[in-house]
């Protein structure tokens, strides 16, 4: 949702712009965020009344309405902003928290050859249990193309050597010439 790194001020300042445009699922979420926070928006945006929908006929939107319900709400905002910020100001919190978690997520450092190297093998097993091989694994980083491929194969060298000494692969292979 991009409102959640709107802030009161950065509002006052610039305004919300006339062209950015929410997905209908975004005006879904702004419109129950605000509702959260005021019930007259319920009583006035409700969507299902707002286009006039009843129970058991298809549902028919297009842009234009959606636009509109949008302006509905862009206006009841900027109504807060100037008449009511603790409205405001919870419902941008609300819209800001999955920004902020990304965020926090995004900033924790980790190690990227680690991670690569921890789950190449899980993803060759998932890839083949899938039927998707042959693939190519892409790294920026040359060398740790190279040590996931060193990866690979000695994993691959080792589940050889394991069903070559496998009792399977004994019966299967080694007794087929003897009779």
């Amino acid at each position: 949702m991009p409102y959640g790194v709107f802030t009161p001020e950065k509002m006052r300042m610039f305004g919300i712009p006339e062209d950015e445009q929410l997905t209908s699922r975004q005006v879904l979420q702004l419109y129950r965020m605000m509702s959260e926070v005021d019930e007259t928006i319920k009583t006035n945006l409700e969507p299902c009344e707002y286009f006039n929908y009843s129970p058991g006929s298809p549902v028919w939107l297009n842009r234009a309405g959606l636009r509109a319900l949008e302006g509905e709400l862009k206006k009841k905002m900027t109504e807060w902003l100037n008449n009511d910020e603790a409205k405001i100001e919870n419902v941008l919190k609300k819209l800001g928290e999955p920004v902020k978690e990304q965020l926090e997520i995004r900033s924790v450092s980790f190690n990227k050859e680690e991670v690569a190297m921890n789950n190449i093998i899980p993803l060759v097993d998932e890839l083949k249990e899938k039927k998707m091989l042959p693939g190519i694994c892409f790294n920026d980083d040359r060398i740790v193309c190279e040590e996931l491929a060193l990866n690979v194969c000695e994993e691959l060298e080792a589940r050889q050597k394991n069903w070559e000494a496998s009792d399977e692969f004994k019966d299967e292979f080694m007794n087929n010439g003897k009779g």
